[in-house]
């Protein structure tokens, strides 16, 4: 049977994306379960091979875009923006659509050679998918095009948020180590809901620098977010210190997951805040050491 973990929560009729990095097993498959009768769309964004020559690099989030502060992206167009200095092989961004006039969805791919962004050169697939004024995230891991920039078509009116979660540098030594996911943190078993405006740590631990975790907000009492960085060097996760960034944001009585990576901070830990009064659910699918 499977895993106790998810990558995906949904509702009927509901259309949901989410970001998963899984192990393979036999014959470089992988399984997907669903608790209900759905269908289920697979879009594959790369693949980690142990004799890649650029490795995953995991940070604490930086904004990079944020079109509610320049202007609405209109609908059936595609915008570019600088991801990373010309000449990284590729970036880990959470994608965020905002205030969508109408259903549609966000597609995220590299730039063109001289760093411009051709709507009819976007592929058959999708990042982000929205139904109206709620946002909408979800992690994309895409290569970049010239320049280190990268594309994002809008089917709809909307505004984009983008925050760059990692990077895949040629130099680097890092590793990363799938994992069949296990969960590693679940305030619905004694801990209590996250109070409004707190946080609270998980423990990676075993020498990490980095960690892929499924972050799930569930029941929020209102709106808001949830942000996931690395700890202080003492290990505390103080709301304060938290970037400028989120991971997923969700409304009242929600249930709403999200792929997160971070670079890991003291005592092998990383913070997760909530805006809102939440209970929070975080599986380790993978880390980076």
């Amino acid at each position: 049977g499977p895993p106790l973990a998810s990558n995906v929560d949904y509702v009927a009729a509901d259309i949901r994306p989410s970001l998963a990095v899984a192990r393979l097993g036999a014959g470089g498959r992988a399984c997907i379960y669903s608790m209900v009768q759905t269908d289920v769309v697979v879009d594959l964004m790369g693949w980690f091979d142990a004799a890649a020559t650029a490795r995953p690099v995991a940070q604490s989030p930086v904004r990079l875009l944020d079109t509610r502060t320049s202007g609405r992206v209109a609908g059936g167009t595609a915008i570019g923006f600088a991801a990373a200095p010309a000449g990284t092989p590729g970036v880990i961004l959470n994608v965020t659509g905002v205030d969508a006039t109408a259903p549609g969805f966000l597609t995220v791919w590299p730039a063109a050679a001289d760093g411009s962004c051709d709507p009819a050169a976007r592929p058959a697939t999708s990042n982000v998918n929205v139904t109206g004024r709620e946002p909408v995230a979800n992690a994309v891991m895409v290569r970049t095009g010239g320049q280190g920039r990268v594309c994002v078509f809008s089917f709809s009116d909307a505004h984009i948020v983008v925050d760059l979660d990692g990077t895949f540098a040629v130099a680097a030594s890092s590793t990363l180590q799938a994992a069949t996911p296990r969960r590693v943190l679940d305030t619905r078993n004694g801990a209590g809901v996250v109070p409004a405006g707190g946080t609270v740590p998980i423990v990676v631990g075993g020498g990490a620098t980095g960690a892929v975790l499924t972050v799930t907000a569930v029941q929020p009492d209102d709106r808001g977010f949830l942000t996931v960085w690395p700890a202080a060097p003492d290990g505390s996760c103080q709301a304060t210190a938290r970037p400028l960034a989120s991971n997923l944001n969700y409304s009242t009585g929600q249930v709403v997951a999200n792929l997160a990576v971070t670079s890991v901070g003291g005592a092998g830990r990383v913070c997760v805040y909530t805006l809102a009064a939440a209970h929070v659910v975080a599986d380790l699918a993978a880390t980076i050491t």
